[in-house]
């Protein structure tokens, strides 16, 4: 018989055996909810299962505000704007490395490189 702080598996379902692990059952609960508010807003939909995997081994709730605000500050960078994306999996990898304080140029309004490459060469002509 298990222990008053351990789980059994009957029929591929956890049975809590403690307050302690349900309370930290319904914490991973809120912070896979929060996936989906980064999945919905993250651009560039590739390996949502992985994705959700690193997400719920990176972000803790403590962290989730933290996360959630460092993905807002990456999309309204100058790098989102230009269509310059990381993969999901290596903006989470390297926001969490970084402790969600990254941060990046903000978007100077010129969405394309296009526009971009036309005020050089007309810098370059002053």
């Amino acid at each position: 018989m298990p222990k008053a702080n351990e789980i059994s598996l009957r029929s591929s379902k956890c049975v809590v055996r403690s307050a302690k692990f349900a309370h930290a059952m319904a914490c991973v609960g809120d912070v896979a909810r929060s996936f989906q508010t980064f999945w919905d807003k993250y651009p560039l939909k590739d390996g949502k299962d992985l994705c959700c995997q690193l997400w719920l081994s990176v972000v803790t709730p403590e962290s989730e505000s933290a996360a959630l605000a460092c993905l807002s500050r990456y999309l309204a960078s100058d790098q989102v704007a230009r269509g310059i994306l990381k993969s999901p999996r290596n903006w989470l990898h390297d926001a969490a490395r970084d402790g969600w304080a990254a941060d990046w140029p903000a978007a100077n309004g010129k969405h394309s490189s296009s526009e971009l490459i036309e005020e050089l060469r007309a810098d370059e002509e002053d």
